[in-house]
């Protein structure tokens, strides 16, 4: 599978990733996150539920966050068209030379705690987020990093090229109201 369609299923993902509807699934992402987990902290304002919606009018997707610890959050996304993917994911911010990153992994299927994909985003006020992703060819080489350094310092080497990150993956809207799977009319959640 490529990863831009991975991609597109994580537009729904997090906020700050919301990063984010992605089906990362069958894709081969890196072995290792941005930094250590406990080295993050919940940001308050990322908490809550997110909404995409497309300049196309497609349907709306969604990102439902939550404090997992005091260091991560744990993501529930799903588009309002596509009863079939919804994604669970664990997530957590990284700083790397002054710009913020999300390292995002999927829960709850065969992929789980082994494959990491990242995100850049800004927070252009507290309810609107807009999220990069990483362009598709940099995962070739970051799939084959064996630590945590490594990774960071690929990043901090070749975040500044102008072909490290990809199109803007898409902007969110913080809704006022928290808003679940089932209240937006997903029936298989949980199954």
């Amino acid at each position: 599978m490529r990863l831009g369609r991975t991609k597109m299923k994580i537009r729904a993902l997090f906020p700050f990733l919301l990063v984010v509807f992605f089906v990362l699934t069958g894709c081969e992402g890196a072995k290792y996150p941005l930094s250590d987990p406990s080295e993050s902290s919940v940001e308050e304002h990322f908490i809550g539920s997110w909404v995409y919606e497309s300049p196309d009018g497609e349907d709306a997707s969604y990102l439902t966050m939550l404090a997992f610890n005091d260091h991560e959050y744990y993501g529930v996304s799903w588009s309002s068209g596509d009863e079939d993917e919804m994604m669970m994911m664990g997530i957590f911010s990284t700083t790397v030379n002054g710009v913020p990153f999300a390292s995002v992994r999927l829960l709850g299927t065969e992929e789980e705690d082994e494959s990491y994909f990242f995100f850049k985003y800004e927070l252009a006020s507290e309810d609107k987020l807009t999220v990069y992703a990483i362009d598709d060819d940099q995962y070739e080489e970051l799939s084959e990093l064996e630590s945590v350094a490594a990774v960071r310092q690929f990043f901090e080497e070749r975040m500044s090229e102008p072909d490290f990150f990809d199109e803007e993956f898409g902007t969110y809207r913080k809704l006022e109201e928290w808003i679940w799977p089932w209240e937006a009319g997903y029936s298989n959640f949980g199954k």
